[in-house]
């Protein structure tokens, strides 16, 4: 049943470009002027890599899926310019232009299509999903998330409001890709809670405010680095303009496997004392960190079998996923909205 679901975004059935590292080197030497041994690095649909010059400097070249419209590429790009304005002291990738001073340039390649390609800063540090984490870590996680989404709240682009299924708005048309779920168990609760979603909780999202957010805070993407640790926030490739309340969930949902209730509230502490959240966005926190939860569910399902060769990367939030959306059964969302008040507002649970 699977095989014949029509695909959730041309975009997510494409392949990375075919780019090798020796001809990423030969790019970046041309028309950046910058010499090094290029590293590929794992990505779900651009070909990215680490580029390392002889002295030792480090940089991100990054080769945009020919599928994703440039349009939307150039909102990534111009979100980080004005991040890098509104506030330099947050820790995110910098964009290199190149040797005629451009942020980006479409480069030709060996299949007839063409790649969106950018040179970045190099965000140096381990990833805060392969540490152990502490309560600084997940406030200050929280706290840079909410720092970006401020920066942003002025930023408008062309593309913002592109159509992006990993957007928590779109969760309603998850339904016809549920039987990629191959547990039945999973299968209904997810069908479950998209049900609610139609009947109460989209409605409820309509009214928060909106704006272009980063939109895919996992701890793949908060780099760790140094004592006391500085936490720098990657991969900016699933921006989209939707409700600010739906980022400070998505960050959320990955702490609650792991660190409970009690971890999710201090990532929104954090991201609280970096941008604001009304009680409106407070009060349906737990309904958007479990949407969060069953969108990655369906789509990785999906997409991993679709490429048996990449589903390990593709997969790798699943297992903390499906366990935070059962912490979420029964009382515990009662129990975390209790809680966000208690941590946001000061108010007695």
């Amino acid at each position: 049943m699977t095989g014949h679901a029509t695909p959730p975004e041309p975009l997510l059935e494409a392949d990375p470009p075919p780019v090798g590292p020796e001809d990423a080197a030969a790019i970046a030497a041309r028309f950046w002027g910058i010499g090094g041994d290029c590293h590929p690095l794992s990505s779900e649909r651009d070909r990215n890599y680490r580029l390392t010059t002889p002295r030792g400097e480090r940089f991100l070249l990054k080769f945009s899926n020919p599928a994703e419209d440039p349009a939307v590429t150039n909102l990534q790009t111009g979100a980080l310019q004005h991040i890098a304005v509104r506030d330099p002291g947050l820790l995110v990738p910098r964009i290199w232009p190149d040797l005629e001073g451009q942020p980006e340039r479409l480069t030709p390649l060996t299949d007839g299509t063409q790649s969106v390609t950018r040179m970045l800063s190099w965000i140096d540090g381990v990833p805060l999903g392969s540490i152990p984490s502490t309560r600084a870590l997940r406030v200050g996680a929280g706290q840079a998330l909410g720092r970006i989404a401020t920066a942003l709240s002025d930023f408008d682009h062309q593309a913002a409001d592109h159509d992006l299924l990993w957007d928590i708005r779109n969760a309603g048309r998850l339904g016809q890709w549920l039987p990629a779920v191959a547990d039945p168990g999973l299968q209904a609760i997810i069908a479950g809670w998209l049900g609610r979603f139609d009947r109460d909780i989209s409605p409820r999202v309509d009214r928060l405010r909106r704006q272009p957010v980063h939109n895919d805070l996992n701890p793949h993407n908060v780099m760790v680095n140094g004592a006391p640790p500085v936490l720098g926030v990657i991969d900016f490739g699933d921006m989209v303009r939707t409700a600010v309340a739906a980022d400070a969930a998505i960050g959320a949902s990955y702490f609650v496997a792991d660190y409970g209730i009690e971890g999710a509230c201090e990532f929104l502490a954090g991201f609280n004392a970096g941008c604001p959240l009304d009680d409106a966005e407070l009060d349906i926190m737990p309904d958007l960190i479990a949407m969060r939860m069953v969108t990655t569910l369906v789509i990785s399902s999906w997409r991993a079998a679709r490429h048996p060769g990449n589903a390990a990367y593709i997969l790798r939030n699943f297992p903390a996923q499906r366990a935070g959306l059962a912490l979420l059964a029964e009382d515990g969302a009662s129990m975390l909205a209790q809680a966000l008040k208690q941590q946001c507002r000061g108010e007695a649970a």
